[in-house]
């Protein structure tokens, strides 16, 4: 296992067990920690896998990682679906509806 230090200024996104993520920026670190605003990491991590370890870790199908290009966009992803749907239409033009509606029109909604 190759290792990596985290440094101040390092974005890891949190995923919890309902898929959901959370971007947490890391603001200093000491010798063994990496400390954000609401937890504090071990300053060592898995550098094959990104796989970065919380110092209060419980048992749990929730993971820290890295940020990379994948899990960025993702993390845009999940937030332009939530801002999406607390989206008033009503307020928007018949005119803007029928743009929108033309782009997702042929997605369908089944999974």
């Amino acid at each position: 296992m190759m290792k990596g230090l985290l440094k101040e200024g390092d974005v890891i996104y949190y995923t919890d067990t309902m898929n959901r993520m959370t971007k947490i920026t890391i603001k200093r670190v000491t010798r063994t920690q990496a400390i954000s605003d609401h937890c504090r990491f071990r300053i060592e991590y898995d550098k094959e896998s990104g796989y970065i370890t919380q110092l209060s870790y419980t048992y749990s199908r929730s993971s820290y990682e890295l940020e990379t290009p994948e899990l960025k966009e993702m993390y845009l992803k999940q937030l332009l679906v939530q801002k999406i749907s607390k989206t008033k239409f009503d307020l928007f033009s018949v005119h803007d509806l029928e743009k929108i509606y033309n782009i997702i029109k042929n997605i369908s909604c089944e999974k």
